[in-house]
């Protein structure tokens, strides 16, 4: 398989079938050489031609990628990838739109910008896909943009996460909610649109629409976490529990009201037979949250022989097993799952937390041990930490120092200062992974970038 490098992160290698597959998504005819007087320009929806040729030659190799309808802004940089040597390919793969067998769990950063969107990054937004539905982790301004220039459907939104309150987390959520409605068709039966965040995040929402005379054609639902008085400074909380009070909403969304658990010191946010979904405190200049997701182990494998000699015949028996149901033979005998299954295979776990200057309490290190990937924002590099910890921020350090007190198998940073761009454009931002790694004796730190995917397999 051939890889390729990514020039502003030495860690993000890209399998050429993964280019190959975004090309063909996006239908970009590959032109060879550039010509000096042609221009970049993004390729959109409706001006794709279905005759385009394909991106890359048979061989799967990928050249330098000059052509002038070639959609730079879709993923930056794709054009100045070059080859990755086999001896230098990191143990784990960062791979752009690629699936993986079985129930996939992917992550896609639609925005890794801090305050407000640019050309480079866009505002917070990550997109967790799972066995085919998607759960949207906040919404800056411009994240349906982002959903639009990348491979995912907004449509398969099912859940929506918000960390925290600040305009560049959730000022995309009203006209993102608008266009759904808008590419969608009345239907009594569909199930609502599930949102969780902070207190407060309700009325927001329901004043937008109100006041923008906005009818939504699906329903939706607000479930408010209601956060502690130490999650912010004291001069900034605000005691939101009142809102609306007396005033009559009409339409106003339902939801739950979810109050913290004082034995598990999180909140539970839903469970069902395969996983489970938790918050916990963060501190930040107002209340933030992060959300943990755990998937319940599945059984083990069924050991063939032990069947055999049990007398269990193949078919319906085997799967019957292997849910967890006991059998019983046509001879009277009764074979238990764990008479033939092996030991339970432990879930896939994920963290996003918001921004913050660190966690409330001890749940947050507790739920995050062993994540397989643990998304913790990184605004500032360490040489400017008073002033991240002053905004309510992290370093590279702040992130790594966590990562390694709760085990994480995999630290993504995002949430850069629009200082940070792209190598040459301005302060490098290798600096923080550097930073990050320097703490983690060598372990691998990924940089997250705009439509980057990263794939978390099934443990086996």
């Amino acid at each position: 398989m051939a890889l390729h490098r990514h020039p502003n992160n030495p860690t993000l290698c890209i399998p050429g079938s993964a280019v190959q597959r975004l090309l063909e998504l996006w239908q970009c005819p590959f032109h060879g050489p550039a010509q000096t007087s042609q221009q970049s320009h993004p390729v959109h929806p409706w001006q794709r031609s279905p005759k385009a040729p394909g991106a890359l030659a048979a061989s799967g190799q990928c050249q330098p990628l000059w052509g002038r309808t070639f959609p730079k802004s879709r993923l930056p940089l794709l054009a100045q990838l070059q080859p990755c040597p086999a001896a230098s390919r990191p143990a784990a793969l960062v791979c752009v739109a690629g699936g993986s067998a079985g129930m996939s769990l992917e992550l896609t950063f639609l925005g890794t910008g801090s305050a407000f969107p640019c050309p480079a990054r866009g505002a917070a937004a990550l997109l967790l896909r799972r066995d085919g539905h998607c759960w949207l982790f906040d919404c800056g301004e411009g994240t349906q943009t982002q959903l639009m220039r990348s491979h995912l459907r907004a449509a398969r939104i099912t859940k929506i996460f918000i960390t925290h309150l600040h305009g560049d987390h959730i000022f995309g959520l009203p006209g993102l909610l608008c266009t759904l409605s808008l590419q969608s068709s009345p239907d009594a039966s569909k199930a609502p649109v599930d949102i969780y965040g902070p207190l407060g995040l309700r009325s927001f929402l329901w004043r937008s629409l109100e006041l923008s005379h906005s009818q939504l054609l699906f329903p939706y639902a607000v479930h408010e976490l209601v956060p502690t008085r130490d999650q912010c400074p004291p001069e900034e909380f605000r005691d939101f529990s009142g809102l609306d009070r007396g005033e009559a909403l009409p339409q106003a969304p339902p939801g739950r009201v979810l109050h913290l658990d004082p034995g598990e010191d999180s909140y539970l946010l839903l469970e069902d037979e395969q996983l489970v979904v938790r918050a916990f405190r963060l501190f930040h200049r107002v209340p933030s949250f992060g959300f943990v997701l755990q998937e319940k182990p599945r059984p083990g494998k069924l050991n063939v022989q032990k069947l055999k000699d049990l007398g269990v015949p193949p078919g319906p028996l085997y799967g019957q097993l292997k849910r967890g149901a006991a059998v019983v033979l046509e001879s009277g005998a009764t074979v238990t799952p764990g008479d033939v299954l092996g030991a339970p295979v432990p879930g896939r776990k994920v963290c996003v937390l918001g921004d913050c200057s660190g966690p409330v309490g001890l749940a947050a290190e507790r739920l995050c041990r062993g994540a397989d990937v643990l998304v913790h924002e990184a605004t500032l590099e360490d040489g400017l930490q008073e002033l991240a910890r002053e905004r309510g921020h992290s370093t590279p350090g702040t992130a790594a120092r966590f990562a390694r007190s709760c085990r994480a198998r995999r630290l993504v940073l995002t949430h850069f200062s629009q200082r940070y761009r792209p190598a040459g454009h301005g302060t490098d931002l290798g600096q923080l992974r550097r930073q990050a790694e320097a703490l983690l004796d060598g372990q691998e730190v990924t940089l997250a970038e705009d439509f980057m995917t990263i794939e978390v397999p099934l443990k086996q």
